[in-house]
């Protein structure tokens, strides 16, 4: 298994309301909302998955349809950090 984190760098209109999810092992996760204004300059674990050698298609994905009024805020995408849990 792994835990998922995304970092959300700052930004003073950043989204509250941005779904994730993971394609893992042939599945995918279901929806993580996270509000990405709520804690600028850090990482944010979306979950923890099990990711198979053997499974191809494997993924993180992001959506930019927040059901926020369009261009008054932000979707953050800047890094993804897989920590193995043994």
């Amino acid at each position: 298994y792994y835990d998922v984190y995304v970092y959300l760098p700052t930004d003073a209109i950043a989204s509250k309301q941005v779904t994730y999810r993971v394609m893992h092992n042939g599945q995918l996760s279901p929806p993580v909302v996270i509000n990405q204004s709520s804690q600028p300059d850090s990482w944010v674990i979306v979950g923890s998955f099990y990711f198979s050698d053997a499974a191809s298609g494997q993924y993180i994905y992001l959506d930019n349809q927040t059901g926020e009024e369009t261009a008054t805020r932000n979707v953050l995408l800047d890094a993804v950090m897989l920590v193995f849990k043994p």
